[in-house]
């Protein structure tokens, strides 16, 4: 019975973490600053 929780919290923990990466990079990804000085297009 150990061995079936464990990986049943095994299984939790992973996908909490894919959810947190999808979420963070391809749900909803931070848009750069279109103002913000740099060496292409400055828009200083």
């Amino acid at each position: 019975m150990n061995i079936l929780f464990q990986n049943i919290f095994i299984a939790i923990i992973g996908l909490f973490a894919v959810v947190f990466l999808v979420k963070k990079f391809i749900w909803n990804p931070k848009k750069q600053n279109s103002k913000s000085c740099g060496s292409d297009s400055c828009g200083c």
